[in-house]
């Protein structure tokens, strides 16, 4: 069974549920096809992922998807997003031949005006119908696409081998504070300047020693620094950036005892997994798709409002005031992080391809 799947780059944690997927059914011939720019996720490093990479303009890289898919005639495809002419030539030729076409792996829509939502959400209806199935990520994109969608759809989110972060044993964290991360793109809508400002006031209040790390690269990084310093949290406050690729980066864990992720959004966010399995208490939004799904708050960490300053302080509070709070959510959390591991998500797949 020859399976295309169109997607933006050899993502790892959207290849890794392929491959095991292959393995496990080892009829699937597995056809990748990216169609964004390799340079697009520098931080990465070389990506292992091989496949077919679409290039020029988009009518340029439609006729090349069309001679590949001519000349390998997949038997089911998985669609790319709604938003790529690439997506759209591929949905008609699956429609007009006959063939299972698929969703996989899709986050809600991006907030925006009221106008725009729903001017985005017909796009997306008339994309969905005639497709399969669809694999969304979160309780915001089953909301969505179940008022639109009423074929089969199933829980599918990011998944990666946690086998890495789940051997992390604290060892190397510094002891005798409380190490509080950033991990993530620079960027307005994950609001960092939030994490620094709260990080502040705890640092005010706390009884107890508190650092904070940051790792990302983004448009408020010079921002960032210039509040660092005005706050006066200049030795407070490490910057990691210095890693060669995916896997590398996740070693940033190894010496953080809480994550942040206090965005105004986040369609999904693979730092909330990350930090799960690497054992780690966690304080995030509501608005963190990850988060939302898989948090209890206040038994595996914390689940805040981006607008209620006071309680993202307090839920810090918590973990700095109590030495063992982080590492009893962190045991809770690797046991519910299995719900989202390789074997769970690619049997999820393997039921919708009909396999």
């Amino acid at each position: 069974m020859r399976l295309l799947v169109l997607t933006p780059l050899p993502s790892p944690f959207i290849e890794q549920p392929l491959r095991l997927l292959c393995a496990q059914y080892p009829e699937i011939d597995l056809l990748p096809v990216f169609y964004c720019d390799a340079s697009h996720r520098p931080s990465w490093g070389e990506m292992q992922w091989k496949g077919l990479w679409l290039n020029g303009s988009g009518l340029k890289r439609v006729r090349e998807l069309a001679a590949y898919v001519e000349e390998h005639k997949p038997d089911q495809v998985v669609l790319g997003q709604y938003n790529r002419v690439e997506s759209w030539w591929l949905k008609r030729y699956a429609s007009r031949n006959n063939i299972p076409a698929h969703v996989l792996f899709l986050e809600p829509l991006i907030p925006s005006s009221r106008p725009k939502y729903q001017l985005k959400l017909a796009a997306f209806k008339k994309f969905l119908s005639g497709v399969t199935s669809v694999g969304c990520m979160g309780r915001r994109a089953f909301s969505e696409y179940s008022r639109i969608y009423k074929g089969h759809i199933f829980d599918c989110p990011y998944a990666f081998d946690l086998k890495q972060l789940l051997e992390f044993d604290g060892a190397e964290r510094r002891k005798g504070y409380t190490t509080f991360l950033y991990s993530g793109r620079l960027s307005a809508f994950r609001d960092p300047l939030l994490s620094v400002r709260c990080f502040a006031k705890v640092k005010e209040r706390s009884t107890s020693k508190v650092h904070l790390i940051i790792s990302g690269r983004g448009d408020l990084e010079e921002a960032l620094i210039q509040e660092i310093e005005k706050l006066g949290l200049t030795a407070s406050v490490t910057w990691m950036n210095d890693f060669k690729d995916w896997e590398d980066i996740r070693n940033l864990y190894r010496h953080a005892d809480v994550l942040l992720s206090l965005g105004f959004y986040n369609t999904w966010s693979l730092t909330i997994q990350e930090a799960m399995a690497a054992g780690m208490g966690i304080v995030a939004t509501h608005t963190t798709e990850a988060a939302n799904a898989l948090l209890l708050s206040e038994f595996n960490g914390y689940l805040v409002d981006h607008d209620n300053v006071d309680s993202i302080v307090e839920a810090m509070l918590a973990y700095a005031e109590s030495s063992g709070l982080a590492t009893e959510h962190g045991k809770r959390s690797r046991e519910i992080v299995d719900s989202v591991d390789l074997d769970t998500v690619s049997s999820r797949i393997a039921r919708a391809l009909n396999l």
